[in-house]
C-alpha cells in the first residue's frame, strides 16, 4: 500500500466536511472551512507522493468548490444601499434599527468570509516579483518582462465567477491567470482592482454590472481572446453614496482578440496607451462621462462604429495597422483624432460631431471615407492631414 494513502483518504474526508461547513450559520465556521479547504489544496500540490495531474484533478476541484461559494446568492444584497449606511433611517421603529444593525453586521461577517477565498487566491496566483502600482496619467506601464513572468502555485487553474455578486472590495491585482477567468454577468457593488495582471487564456467578463467608486484594469497582458462585451459602468439608482465611476483600463497589452462593444459608461474612461494584437470591437458603446483612447496602437482591424459620446473624446494619436470603422457615431462634445495614422481603410461615414471636432494632422494610407459626416464647430479634415488614399467627402455637411 502506498505509505501515503492515509494521508489521502484523510483529505478527502476533510474536503467533503469543508465544503458542508461553508455553509454554516456562523461566520467563524465559514471562515475555519475556507481555511482548511486552502491547506488541503496546499497540502496535494506539495505531496511529492501525487502524481502532479492527479494533484492538480484535487486543486481543480476544490477552487471550483471555493469559486462556487464565491458565485452563491446572498440575500443581504438585496438591501445593499440600505445596509450600507452609517446608520439606520431615522423613521425607523427600536426593534426595526436593532434588525438594521444585525442584518449590517452579518452582510459585513459575510463579506469578510468571501474576501478570504479571494485574498487565499490572489496570494497564490500572483506574479514573482510582482510589486503594486498607482494610476497617474503619466505612469510607465507594464506588468513584468512578460516573456519571462513566473505565476503562483495555483496559476494554472480556472476560475468561474459567473454570476457572482461582489458586494465587497475586490483585490486582485497582480494575479498570474494561467487557465481561463470567467466572470460573466457578475455585478461589482464595490471597487475593483485587477490591475497589472496576466491573462494567459481567454477572460471573459461580458454582461458585467460595475456599481463601484474604482475600477482599475490598467497595465494588463492579455494573451488569450477577452471578451467585456454588454457591459455597465456606473448605473446605479441614485449617486451610490456620492461616488464617481471611473473605469481605469490604460497601459495594456491584447494579444488575442478582444471584444469591449455594446457596453454603457456612465463617468470617465481611461484607456489610452494601449497595444491591441488581434482584432478590437469597441462598436455599440454609450459614454456618458470624458473618454481618452489616445496614444493606442491596432495591430488588426478596429471597430468603434454606433457609439454615441455625452463629453469630451480623446482618440488621436493612435495607429491603426488594419482597418478602422469609426462610422455612424454620434459626438456631443469635442472630440480629438489629432495625429492619428491609418494605414488600412478608414471610415467616418454617417458620423455627427456636434461640438469641435479636430481631424487634423493625420495621415491616410488607405481609403478616408467622410461620407454623410454632419460637422458642428471642426477644424477641416482636408486641411492639414495626409491623403495618400482615396477619400470620400460626398454628403458632408458643416452645421
Amino acid at each position: 500500500m502506498n505509505p501515503s494513502q492515509p494521508n489521502h483518504t484523510q483529505r478527502h474526508a476533510q474536503e467533503s466536511a469543508a465544503a458542508e461547513q461553508l455553509y454554516s450559520p456562523a461566520a467563524p465556521v465559514r471562515t475555519a472551512a475556507v481555511k482548511t479547504l486552502v491547506t488541503l489544496a496546499d497540502d496535494w500540490l506539495a505531496d511529492e507522493h501525487v502524481p502532479a495531474e492527479q494533484a492538480g484533478t484535487r486543486v481543480q476541484g476544490i477552487i471550483n468548490t471555493l469559486c462556487e461559494y464565491i458565485r452563491s446568492p446572498y440575500a443581504g444584497t438585496d438591501r445593499y444601499l440600505q445596509l450600507t449606511q452609517e446608520e439606520p433611517d431615522e423613521a425607523l421603529s427600536t426593534r426595526e434599527k436593532r434588525q438594521f444593525y444585525a442584518d449590517q453586521a452579518h452582510l459585513i461577517q459575510e463579506g469578510q468570509v468571501r474576501q478570504s477565498i479571494l485574498a487565499a487566491i490572489i496570494e497564490r496566483v500572483r506574479w514573482v516579483g510582482y510589486v503594486p502600482q498607482r494610476y497617474t496619467y503619466s505612469m510607465s506601464f507594464g506588468t513584468a518582462d512578460e516573456e519571462t513572468v513566473i505565476g503562483g502555485p495555483w496559476s494554472g487553474f480556472d476560475y468561474d465567477f459567473s454570476g457572482a455578486d461582489f458586494f465587497y472590495p475586490v483585490h486582485l491585482a497582480g494575479a498570474f491567470w494561467g487557465g481561463r477567468v470567467t466572470a460573466r454577468n457578475a455585478t461589482w457593488r464595490d471597487d475593483v482592482f485587477m490591475e497589472t495582471s496576466v491573462f494567459n487564456g481567454d477572460a471573459s467578463f461580458s454582461g458585467g454590472t460595475y456599481l463601484g467608486k474604482t475600477i482599475y484594469v490598467f497595465g494588463c497582458i492579455y494573451r488569450g481572446n477577452l471578451d467585456r462585451s454588454h457591459c455597465t459602468y456606473g448605473a446605479v439608482e441614485g449617486n451610490y453614496h456620492g461616488y464617481t465611476h471611473d473605469f481605469t483600463a490604460a497601459g495594456s497589452v491584447y494579444r488575442g482578440a478582444a471584444d469591449l462593444s455594446n457596453s454603457t459608461y456612465d463617468r470617465g474612461v481611461c484607456s489610452h496607451g494601449n497595444t491591441y494584437y488581434g482584432p478590437a470591437d469597441l462598436s455599440g458603446c454609450t459614454y456618458r462621462g470624458k473618454v481618452n483612447y489616445s496614444k493606442n496602437r491596432y495591430g488588426a482591424n478596429l471597430t468603434m462604429r454606433g457609439c454615441t459620446y455625452g463629453a469630451s473624446a480623446q482618440i488621436g494619436e493612435s495607429a491603426h495597422m488594419g482597418d478602422a470603422d469609426y462610422s455612424c457615431s454620434v459626438y456631443e462634445a469635442d472630440a480629438s483624432f489629432y495625429g492619428s495614422r491609418y494605414l488600412g481603410n478608414a471610415t467616418f461615414a454617417e458620423s455627427q460631431y456636434r461640438g469641435g471636432v479636430y481631424h487634423v494632422s493625420e495621415q491616410f494610407i488607405g481609403s478616408a471615407n467622410f461620407d454623410g459626416v454632419q460637422f458642428g464647430h471642426t477644424a477641416n479634415p482636408q486641411a492639414s492631414s495626409s491623403f495618400l488614399g482615396s477619400s470620400v467627402f460626398a454628403g458632408a455637411m458643416k452645421g
